[in-house]
């Protein structure tokens, strides 16, 4: 299957839920102290974080390679809400440019060099003084080690997955003015464990 056939089949299965996570509850706090008004969603999913950030105001780009999640979004007909459908491992984000990029479990299905490549075009899609968030499973979650081993902290069981060190998102995120990273456990479907990363593009 292709990767748009395997998350169509992924996102049919899911009910719809708008409750947002707490890392975009957390996200919008520091946007909205930055009066910031542009935010890409990337990897939106099914849109409840994109419902979130638009509800409170914001200009909403929400790209997923998924049309089927983004039927769901589309039906939200939300005016602050633009949807896209794209593969993010080889879309050129940085045709557009906005105040955030917002990647919550979006990032972790990728070997090292696309991983980078993804968040070097974040960061060029990115205005001065612009912020990246970025959330992924952590070595320390309950799915790590489990399927075939296809690299360094990465299995493959259904679709490939990419579990991150703090100080490997701390590397992957030098090319940022300044970075905070951090390691939360969280419920999500039963304790999860995440590492997520904040970081600021320097001012141009």
């Amino acid at each position: 299957m292709t990767n748009q056939s395997v998350w169509n089949k992924n996102w049919a299965n899911w009910k719809e839920d708008f409750k947002p996570s707490p890392f975009a509850e957390k996200a919008f706090k520091l946007m909205k102290i930055k009066d910031m008004h542009d935010v890409l969603d990337l990897g939106c999913g099914k849109g409840r974080n994109s419902l979130y950030f638009a509800a409170n105001g914001m200009n909403v780009t929400a790209m997923d390679i998924s049309d089927e999640a983004l039927k769901t979004v589309e039906n939200l007909r939300h005016p602050k809400i633009r949807t896209v459908c794209a593969d993010i491992s080889k879309t050129d984000l940085e045709l557009e440019k906005y105040d955030a990029v917002f990647a919550c479990l979006s990032l972790h299905y990728f070997g090292d060099a696309v991983t980078r490549l993804i968040i070097n075009r974040a960061h060029r899609s990115l205005r001065g003084g612009g912020l990246f968030f970025i959330r992924c499973k952590s070595v320390k979650d309950k799915a790590y080690g489990i399927g075939e081993k296809v690299g360094e902290d990465m299995y493959f069981d259904e679709w490939t997955r990419h579990f991150f060190r703090p100080e490997y998102m701390t590397d992957v995120l030098s090319g940022f003015e300044t970075a905070a990273v951090s390691e939360t456990e969280e419920d999500y479907f039963g304790v999860c464990h995440f590492v997520d990363g904040i970081a600021v593009k320097a001012s141009s």
